[in-house]
């Protein structure tokens, strides 16, 4: 409790019991009575630097986590036994592997919040130490591994400080992943950087503020502009050396399902930033060769899901059985059936158009989804790789889209919201606007498509080389 008290002696004289008490644990000098570490007291000690990581003095902040990195080593040391267990029926049947990992994860999880700290300073901190123990300690080490596939059934590679794909697909879903809600609960702030849109989206409905083509000259404080790049730049590379040691793309089902939460996420300025960001995994990151049928049906159903609107509700149908029975009670029944869907109908409606005063930010997902999807059919390797399945459902897909933002811009006529700005006071776009961008594309869509023998008359070329 030290690392939060409001007296700096106090603070002082906590940290520096505590660091004592560190070293006499982790001297790993030969005496006559060595301590044992029990597990219990070693998540003590975490907890300790945790609870001064999270304080309010920076400078104690930074040297716990430092602090922090020789228990790390002190756990994937193969030389040093392990924290002492108290033995029970649950700790034989788990194992010393299971035993073992659970050591770790006080320390991966601590430096995950602590990457949700308002400073700064102790978030990057917090997650260049995290990545850096993850790639230090969570891969095999062995020489000459990166020429040789490793055999994961070896016995020498099944503990976590050798390296082995399912603790790295466990810290990915319960470590790194959940980072991302960082994003949400910080990025709420009025200083948020705009969210970016197309440069040739043409705002004919709304007008285009100041806040629009403004360049921010103070520094960039919040979360997503600050660690989100960070993050991802990190996953992504922990992802590409699994393929290269592992020669298997596990982990880019895990990079997928972190892509995935940012797109669903409530906060349209993620979503965005995620889009974006998958888009240079796809294009710049991952080698084509390696990249399945699966990957391409994932991240095509990922983006044109972008570009549906929702909670949009569907056309009030009328009735179509025949009226065989005009007895008034039959006629009395069909009348109040026909109220009931109707205040259903206006109910939706009226629920549609508070989540959009509340979730203004996610218009700025549609053409951003366009955009993105029209760079990556207009790329001839890409357009390869995925082949006509995924190219067809891509364009037919931003057909739907529009649709969807013409029937959403007719609900906000007739039910026009209260709120005309999101959280960061700009002005988000029009559905109407959306959908124009849309048709723009799909007209460079349609005439790029016409003058693609390979794709009209497929039976034409087979016999040819079709290189560009």
């Amino acid at each position: 409790l030290a690392g939060r008290d409001g007296d700096n002696k106090v603070a002082d004289t906590g940290f520096k019991m505590l660091t004592s008490q560190l070293d006499q644990c982790l001297d790993r000098s030969e005496s006559l009575s060595p301590v044992v570490l029990r597990a219990e007291r070693f998540v003590d000690l975490v907890d300790a630097l945790l609870m001064y990581v999270s304080g309010p003095r920076e400078d104690k902040a930074i040297e716990a986590i430092d602090r922090l990195v020789p228990l790390a080593d002190y756990l994937a040391d193969d030389k040093t036994a392990l924290p002492v267990v108290r033995t029970s029926k649950l700790s034989k049947e788990q194992g010393s592997q299971s035993q073992e990992l659970e050591m770790w994860w006080p320390i991966l999880l601590g430096l995950s919040r602590a990457v949700g700290d308002p400073r700064r300073t102790i978030r990057t901190k917090s997650l260049v130490t995290l990545l850096s123990i993850i790639n230090q300690h969570f891969f095999p080490s062995r020489e000459g591994s990166k020429e040789a596939h490793i055999d994961t059934s070896d016995t020498e590679f099944q503990s976590p400080q050798h390296g082995d794909l399912q603790t790295l697909q466990l810290v990915f879903r319960g470590v790194l992943t959940p980072m991302l809600e960082h994003a949400e609960t910080r990025g709420n702030s009025g200083s948020r950087s705009p969210i970016p849109l197309p440069d040739d989206f043409e705002r004919f409905v709304t007008g285009t503020t100041s806040r629009d083509t403004e360049q921010s000259t103070g520094e960039k404080t919040e979360w997503l502009d600050t660690t989100f790049d960070h993050l991802m730049d990190g996953c992504v590379s922990l992802c590409l050396k699994s393929i290269e040691i592992y020669q298997t793309d596990c982990l880019v089902e895990e990079v997928l399902g972190m892509f995935n939460s940012c797109l669903i996420s409530d906060s349209g300025a993620l979503a965005v930033r995620g889009m974006l960001r998958l888009q240079s995994f796809v294009v710049e990151d991952l080698d084509k060769d390696i990249i399945t049928d699966d990957f391409w049906a994932t991240v095509c159903h990922m983006l044109r899901r972008c570009l549906s609107v929702r909670g949009l509700p569907g056309q009030l149908s009328g009735s179509t059985e025949e009226e065989t029975d005009t007895s008034p009670g039959t006629r009395k029944d069909r009348e109040s059936d026909t109220q009931a869907q109707q205040q259903e109908a206006l109910a939706m409606m009226s629920e549609f158009v508070l989540e959009e005063e509340l979730l203004a930010d996610r218009r700025h997902i549609g053409s951003n989804a366009v955009m993105i999807i029209g760079s990556l059919l207009g790329n001839r390797l890409i357009v390869e790789s995925m082949g006509l399945r995924w190219y067809v459902f891509l364009g037919t897909g931003v057909g739907r889209g529009i649709e969807d933002w013409e029937q959403a811009a007719r609900i906000m006529i007739m039910y026009p919201s209260q709120r005309l700005t999101s959280d960061n006071g700009l002005d988000p776009p029009h559905y109407l606007e959306n959908a124009l961008y849309g048709r723009k594309y799909m007209v460079k869509f349609l005439v790029h498509l016409i003058g693609k023998e390979e794709v009209l008359n497929p039976e034409k070329i087979a016999g040819t080389d079709s290189k560009p």
